[in-house]
């Protein structure tokens, strides 16, 4: 009797011990949920990146806390942390868009860009973030038993099919948001290059079309460096001629 009632005492406190851990992780998954959608409110609400060092601690604070949870176990999170990445190279990209040659935000949205890129790029070299996001797309390639019904097994296939198309997803962000770092990056783009190779001739028509469009992302962003570059030298020369020009003048 007296190991009978040890046994069962010993049950009770490893479900409730389950049940503290149960409780502390749907809190942290909870506080996770609100603070990716108040981002996500903010971003959207105020999407102009000013001068001002309160606006740039935002955004490259908020990259640097979140990015790691890009393969959190939960679906709704990878969902909200794609919508929130997009969120902030919108804003990168407008902010890029709207400088003009005599701002002084010019300078700063550049600074931002590259501090965030430097941060994803650290994120992903020492955190193995790449392998991890290989690993996420190559296990979505299990598929049920053959003792499991039709409508498990299609279940199955869509979950599988809806984490290859996150992970693709996922690499059209982190492109865009590693692209003012790119030319010292090509180790970490070539990683991320290799999940191609399998969507492209993927059977699902949604994994296809998700990398297609990503890939059409990549040459986007490839062509706006350029010109962005191109841009940043034709200023420098105007400077230097105009400096010149005064000097001759005096």
């Amino acid at each position: 009797n007296y190991y009978n009632k040890s046994n069962n005492n010993n049950e009770s406190t490893s479900v409730q011990e389950e049940q503290v851990q149960d409780n502390k992780h749907n809190a942290a998954l909870a506080k996770l949920n609100e603070v990716l959608d108040l981002l996500i409110t903010m971003i959207t609400a105020f999407p102009n990146i000013n001068e001002t060092q309160d606006d740039t601690n935002i955004v490259v604070t908020t990259s640097q806390l979140l990015f790691p949870y890009i393969l959190h176990p939960n679906e709704n999170i990878h969902w909200k942390m794609i919508e929130f990445l997009g969120k902030v190279n919108v804003v990168l990209l407008e902010a890029s868009a709207t400088a003009t040659d005599t701002s002084s935000n010019d300078s700063v949205n550049h600074s931002i860009q590259q501090t965030i890129a430097d941060i994803i790029c650290k994120e992903l070299k020492e955190k193995k973030l790449i392998e991890q996001m290989l690993q996420f797309y190559h296990d979505s390639l299990l598929m049920t038993t053959a003792t499991s019904t039709t409508n498990t097994n299609n279940n199955n296939n869509n979950n599988n099919i809806n984490k290859k198309i996150y992970i693709i997803e996922l690499w059209g962000e982190i492109i865009q948001l590693i692209a003012p770092n790119i030319n010292n990056s090509r180790m970490i783009l070539n990683e991320l290059l290799t999940i191609s190779k399998d969507a492209f001739i993927h059977p699902s028509d949604g994994v296809r079309i998700a990398m297609f469009q990503n890939w059409k992302r990549l040459f986007n962003t490839i062509i706006r460096i350029s010109r962005n570059q191109q841009s940043s030298l034709n200023n420098a020369t105007k400077k230097k001629m105009l400096q010149l020009e005064k000097r001759l003048i005096q």
